[in-house]
C-alpha cells in the first residue's frame, strides 16, 4: 500500500497559520470547485467536503488553470532553502487523489471492497498514476481477488514491467501476487547469483542482469543533522543509464539518530523488517537474473569545485567540474553525464562497458534534512 506522505528530516516548518486563520498565500481557488490550501501538514487540494494532501509547502506563490486542457500549475515556498517548488497536475489527477486519499480511508479500517470501489474511481480519473492502480491492486488482493488484482496491475504489467515487479515485491500486500503467471513471466530465463548484505549494500557494489539489461547499485542518503539514513536499491537500463525503478532497503524512520559508536545503523525494533525486506529484495535480484560482475574502483579526488577518478587497470579517468562528469581514455571522451557537485566514488564495470559515479550535494544545514545523493550510471563508448 503506497501513501503519499515523504519523510521530512529536521525541518522546520514556520507556522502561517498560527492565528488560526488563513493567510492571503495560504489558499488559491482553481474553480470548478477545487480549492488549494496550505496548512500545518502542506498543501492540499480541496473539492466540497474531501481533500488530498499533495505536497510539502509553507505557502502558494502562483497557481494557474489552463481550462481548456485542465491543466494546473502551481509554485509553492516549502521547506528547502531554495524556498520553490514547481508542480504541474491536471484537475482529473487532482480528483484521483481526492477518491485515492477518501479509499485509503478505508483501506486503513480494513475495508477492503470498498476501498477497491473508492481506488477505482482515482484510477478512472486518471489512469496515468500508477499508485492508484497498485492501491486498486492492494485491496482487491487483500479482498481475495487476485485475477481482479492482476486486471488492475495489467496496464503496467505491460508499460513498465520491471517497476511493477519491484513495486509487488516491496509491498508485503502486493507480494502474494509474485506466484501469478503474470508476474512469473517477467523473470528471468535463468536465476541470477546476486546477494544485498545484512548491511544494505550489494555485494560487490554493483550487479549485472543480461537477460533484463539491467544494473543494479545502491545508494545511501544521510541527514546533515543526525545520523539517520535511507538506502535504497536502483535499477538503471545498462544501454542508457536512465532510472527504471528503485526501492528502499532500509527506511530513514529504521535507522538510529543518535551519532554515538552504534551510530548508522538499524534500530531494534525495524531489524526484523530490514531482515525480511532484504531477503525479498535479493531474491527478486535473482529472479530478474542478477549477478555480480567484474569491476574496478576508481581512486577518487577532489572537493566541491572538482573531482576526479583513475583507474589503472582500465586506463580511465574521470573529470567532473561544474555538475558534469566526463569519461576519458586519454584524452579521447568516451562518456558523459549531469551529476551533483562532490565525487564521492567511482566504479567501471567491465560487461557491459560502463561506470558508475555516486555524487552528492550538501544540503544546507537549517533547511534541507540531508545531504542529496546520486548514482549517475554511465554506457561507454568505445575510444
Amino acid at each position: 500500500m503506497l501513501t503519499l506522505r515523504r519523510h521530512a528530516l529536521a525541518c522546520l516548518l514556520i507556522a502561517s497559520l498560527a492565528s488560526g486563520a488563513l493567510a492571503d498565500d495560504a489558499q488559491q481557488s482553481l474553480g470548478d470547485g477545487y480549492t488549494l490550501i496550505v496548512d500545518r501538514n502542506g498543501l492540499h487540494v480541496v473539492k466540497g467536503k474531501r481533500r488530498a494532501r499533495l505536497v510539502d509547502a509553507q505557502s502558494i506563490l502562483a497557481a494557474t488553470v489552463d481550462k481548456k486542457t485542465k491543466q494546473v500549475d502551481v509554485t509553492v515556498s516549502d521547506f528547502s532553502c531554495p524556498g520553490e517548488s514547481k508542480y504541474r497536475w491536471t484537475l482529473p489527477h487532482l480528483d484521483a487523489r481526492i477518491e485515492n486519499t477518501a479509499a485509503y480511508q478505508l483501506h486503513k479500517n480494513k475495508d477492503y471492497v470498498n476501498a477497491a470501489a473508492g481506488f477505482a474511481k482515482a484510477v478512472a480519473a486518471d489512469p496515468s498514476w500508477n499508485l492508484a492502480a497498485y492501491n486498486l491492486a492492494s485491496a482487491q488482493q487483500l479482498a481475495g481477488d487476485k485475477g481482479a488484482a492482476i486486471t488492475a496491475l495489467a496496464p503496467w504489467l505491460a508499460s513498465a514491467p520491471i517497476a511493477t515487479y519491484v513495486q509487488v515485491t516491496a509491498d508485503p500486500e502486493l507480494a502474494p501476487l509474485l506466484e501469478r503467471p503474470e508476474l512469473k513471466a517477467i523473470r528471468a530465463a535463468l536465476a541470477g547469483t546476486a546477494t544485498i548484505s545484512a548491511a544494505g549494500e550489494l555485494d560487490g557494489k554493483v550487479a549485472y542482469s543480461k537477460d533484463k539489461g539491467l544494473i543494479a547499485s545502491t545508494r545511501t542518503e544521510r541527514s546533515w543533522g543526525a545520523c539517520v539514513f535511507q538506502t535504497d536499491l536502483e535499477l538503471h537500463d545498462a544501454k542508457t543509464g536512465s532510472l527504471v525503478a528503485h526501492t528502499p532497503i532500509i527506511a530513514w524512520s529504521e535507522t538510529a539518530d543518535e551519532c554515538d559508536e552504534k551510530a548508522n545503523r538499524v534500530v531494534r525494533r525495524a531489524r526484523p523488517i530490514v531482515a525480511k525486506r532484504i531477503m525479498a529484495l535479493t531474491a527478486m535480484l535473482r529472479e530478474l537474473g542478477f549477478v555480480k560482475v567484474k569491476t574496478e574502483k576508481g581512486a577518487v579526488t577532489g572537493d566541491l569545485r572538482k573531482g576526479t577518478a583513475r583507474f589503472a587497470k582500465a586506463k580511465l579517468g574521470v573529470v567532473m567540474a561544474g555538475g558534469t562528469a566526463r569519461i576519458l581514455v586519454k584524452d579521447t571522451e568516451v562518456g558523459t553525464a549531469k551529476v551533483l557537485e562532490l565525487l564521492v566514488d567511482a566504479v567501471y564495470v567491465d560487461e557491459p562497458r560502463m561506470m558508475l559515479l555516486w555524487t552528492l550535494r550538501p544540503g544546507a544545514e537549517g533547511c534541507e534534512g540531508s545531504d542529496p545523493t546520486e548514482v549517475a550510471v554511465i554506457p561507454l563508448a568505445k575510444p
